[in-house]
């Protein structure tokens, strides 16, 4: 059980209110997160969010991730393989 539970993680910040995280399991797959927790639109590291999204604020556009772009007060999370 320990194995299964075992993982490797990172995180980066993007100006002063935004972040993209990942935490990736011992089988690849990655568990991702990108927040916004400002007021104005944020801009990151563009993104590949594949069909596999577990929660993402209503405003939030793929097209606008692939393009850096996360709305004000906004999260996406997925799962990548």
């Amino acid at each position: 059980l320990a194995a299964a539970c075992r993982l490797t993680s990172d995180y980066a910040i993007h100006g002063a209110r935004s972040l993209t995280a990942c935490w990736q399991f011992t089988d690849q797959v990655e568990l991702r997160l990108a927040a916004n927790l400002g007021p104005q639109v944020a801009q990151i590291p563009a993104m590949h969010v594949p069909a596999a999204v577990i929660y993402s604020s209503p405003e939030i556009n793929v097209d606008d991730l692939q393009r850096g772009m996360l709305p004000a007060w906004s999260v996406v999370w997925w799962l990548q393989s």
